[in-house]
């Protein structure tokens, strides 16, 4: 996972796995708490994720955002084609979310985030990446507004969040700032980059023009 900041935003990474990256951010004196998830693409080990968030949800954070891929769906609206997902998978997302007092911010602009490509009666898109926050972290931001843009190099479609006046996530500039993974650059690693950079190239138009910083954290 990689983590992308704006320098004038103060980013305390508190704990991180190859599922989630939980940080604290603070910008003019207010704090509040950002996870970055990755639901796992396995069923039968997804309730390790939700795991996470109710690890999270002990921290009793004041204002609490999430967003990522969570790999799972909150209806069956958000699913066309394929499969009927299982309602006890359905439920056990909504409980988790329930328990930890998230709700989801919804989307203005696009719904499915995923699609398989397919060409034939086998075709399905769903709604996996989402952004989710507490009642505190809505009343301080607005609500935010999440949506979903197109992409022409992955399966997934990447969401963006506004909040008031400010888009986050949409650099002009990346710089990589874990240098001790220099002399390791592999191939994902630079296929990641070519990625930033059409994502960057298909969204910049959207968003006011900031350097930002890259810290890649990852568990080898």
């Amino acid at each position: 996972m990689a983590l992308l900041w704006d320098e004038e935003v103060h980013i305390n990474i508190s704990t991180y796995s190859q599922r989630h990256i939980n940080i604290w951010v603070t910008r003019t004196e207010i704090e509040w708490m950002l996870t970055c998830f990755y639901g796992n693409p396995e069923t039968d080990k997804r309730q390790e994720g939700w795991g996470i968030l109710s690890h999270m949800n002990l921290i009793k954070p004041k204002r609490w955002l999430c967003i990522g891929d969570f790999n799972e769906v909150l209806h069956h609206s958000e699913k066309y084609g394929g499969t009927r997902r299982a309602d006890k998978q359905i439920d056990d997302f909504r409980n988790v979310l329930q328990d930890c007092q998230l709700w989801d911010l919804g989307f203005t602009q696009g719904k499915y985030t995923w699609s398989n490509f397919r060409q034939d009666h086998n075709f399905t898109k769903e709604r996996l990446d989402r952004a989710i926050a507490n009642s505190e972290w809505c009343a301080m931001f607005g609500g935010g507004e999440v949506q979903v843009l197109a992409s022409s190099t992955s399966d997934h479609c990447p969401i963006l969040m506004n909040v008031g006046n400010r888009m986050i996530g949409i650099p002009d500039q990346i710089t990589f700032a874990d240098m001790k993974t220099a002399g390791l650059f592999s191939q994902s690693v630079r296929r990641l980059f070519r990625m930033l950079g059409t994502c960057m190239a298909e969204t910049k138009k959207a968003s006011p023009r900031s350097i930002i910083n890259l810290r890649v954290v990852c568990r080898c």
